[in-house]
């Protein structure tokens, strides 16, 4: 039998930090990328680009505090033992990595809703996705997610052990308040129902993209402006795969975290120990590569993200560039004809 803490130790160390020194390179270019295809308002929309970088700047926050709560006690049990590591952890590390896994998440939920958004209200899109609204529901998400997540200062606190200091659950951490909180708030509002929501806005998009591409196959008006509609759907495109490997890969966190652990912490479960042992840390490595897979899903999904990434690389040609600075002129063409056309 494959022993959980073996490979929590594998997922937490070697395979972990792999994860996560990849993953903030490629969120790095990611938000510099993004920033410059704002510049030049290539990416379908300002508050998409806008939901964009505040997703890698979040992610890169979880992968921060990863190697600090989780790679750092599994690699060096010196350092976890210290009181200055115990209190790091306690009052600082565990409560900032959980409030970057559901700041994560919300804001996955933003990404699919303007993209909903510009898929079905094109028209309105202008007003419900201008930069004002997004920087709004960005600062809304992320003050809401840190007020829910304030117990979560106070679950440890440090402790004299045998071999030095280590993290050990207050008096509040180890109550049933705290074990219901973590599941009714904290695993079914925080992370299971954006989970879901995410899923179906999702379908809702697919819906609405067969019903599009169906109906501008007979709109002679759409089908005039092959550019902007092609511009439309790579964003679409690009924030379904981002959006579908999220729902992929934190899938078995939601079962483990809201249905096995709370059971376990009670000891009321017939499940294996070990087996949700090792069920938590495939869980763990989940979100650990979803915040780090983002660069190469824009990549594979997103010519106009490629391209940008090419030019600042100096991997772009001059004919290249040209058809390049040629598609966004007409984009931009497109976008005023079609605001010229909703005024008249």
């Amino acid at each position: 039998m494959v022993d959980a803490a073996h490979l929590d130790w594998i997922v937490s160390g070697p395979v972990g930090i792999t994860i996560c020194f990849v993953g903030l390179i490629g969120n790095v270019i990611s938000i510099y990328a993004w920033y410059r295809i704002m510049k030049t308002k290539r990416s379908g929309g300002t508050a998409t680009g806008i939901y964009l970088i505040t997703l890698g700047i979040v992610d890169s926050g979880l992968l921060f505090f990863f190697l600090i709560c989780c790679s750092l006690p599994a690699t060096s049990k010196t350092v976890e033992h210290t009181y200055a590591y115990a209190f790091l952890f306690s009052y600082f590390g565990f409560p900032i990595f959980s409030f970057f896994i559901i700041a994560s998440i919300w804001i996955m939920v933003g990404v699919t809703v303007t993209s909903l958004i510009m898929l079905r209200f094109p028209f309105k899109a202008k007003t419900w996705c201008s930069t004002k609204c997004a920087y709004i529901g960005i600062a809304a998400t992320l003050i809401f997610v840190f007020f829910i997540n304030i117990p979560y200062f106070f679950n440890y606190c440090p402790m004299k052990v045998k071999d030095g200091y280590s993290s050990y659950p207050t008096e509040y951490g180890s109550s049933e308040a705290a074990l219901m909180y973590e599941f009714w708030v904290y695993c079914m509002f925080m992370v299971l129902v954006p989970w879901a929501t995410i899923a179906v806005l999702n379908a809702i998009i697919i819906h609405s993209m067969l019903s599009r591409t169906k109906y501008q196959g007979l709109d002679e008006t759409a089908s005039s402006k092959p550019e902007r509609n092609k511009q439309d759907r790579q964003m679409t495109r690009v924030l379904l795969t981002v959006t579908f490997t999220f729902l992929f890969l934190h899938a078995l966190q939601c079962i483990t975290q809201c249905f096995f652990m709370p059971g376990v912490r009670k000891q009321e479960t017939s499940w294996d120990q070990n087996a949700v042992d090792l069920a938590f840390a495939f869980a763990k490595v989940g979100v650990v590569i979803n915040s780090a897979i983002n660069f190469f899903l824009y990549c594979f999904t997103g010519s106009v993200f490629r391209a940008e990434v090419k030019k600042m690389f100096g991997f772009y040609s001059k004919s290249m560039y040209t058809a390049y600075t040629s598609t966004s002129r007409g984009q931009r063409a497109d976008t005023t004809e079609t605001f010229t056309e909703s005024k008249a």
